[in-house]
């Protein structure tokens, strides 16, 4: 249970930090983190339901408060 603590915690706070950055920062870091997931030679992260979302676990299209 801990774990899933730390996890939802880290997950909520990293939430807070993208929703500062505009459309435009968020895709530019979603496009270097994947360079780097691939870099890396890491696998895909699974989708953590049957919505679409970014191979990475992100979803690509919702909208994010402070969005301008």
């Amino acid at each position: 249970m801990a774990g899933t603590d730390v996890t939802a915690r880290r997950r909520a706070a990293i939430a807070e930090i993208l929703e500062r950055l505009t459309p435009t920062q968020r895709l530019a870091l979603i496009e270097a983190l994947a360079a780097f997931n691939e870099a890396g030679g890491e696998p895909l992260a699974p989708d953590r339901d049957d919505t679409e979302s970014h191979p990475l676990g992100w979803a690509m299209d919702v909208p994010v408060a402070g969005d301008a």
